[in-house]
């Protein structure tokens, strides 16, 4: 809900600019657009967070590598490369911690 947070701040302060800097019946219009403007972005975001609520949860490159490891999972006879990081399925249970290495296996 980090997104949500930052377009409701930044209408807030636009909101307060327009009051500020505006005078008469024009700063009234110009307060009210702003915040609808912000409502509306904000209903856009919660809309997309509910129909796609694993990758609402991903920011950029860890959406694109998420689905590239979905995709190398699902072809046959592949695995992840090395040097790739993993990252764990938002809809998923938590990664396991690999297991300890060493002499006392």
């Amino acid at each position: 809900m980090g997104k949500v947070a930052l377009v409701a701040l930044g209408g807030f302060a636009a909101a307060i600019g327009a009051a500020k800097y505006a005078t008469g019946s024009i700063q009234v219009v110009l307060v009210i657009a702003v915040l609808a403007t912000t409502v509306l972005i904000i209903r856009w975001i919660l809309a997309y967070a509910e129909k796609h609520p694993s990758l609402a949860t991903l920011e950029g490159t860890e959406v694109i590598l998420w689905q590239q490891q979905q995709i190398m999972l699902a072809a046959k006879n592949m695995t992840p490369p090395n040097e790739s990081i993993i990252i764990a399925n938002p809809k998923g249970t938590p990664p396991q911690p690999n297991p300890p290495q060493g002499e006392d296996q």
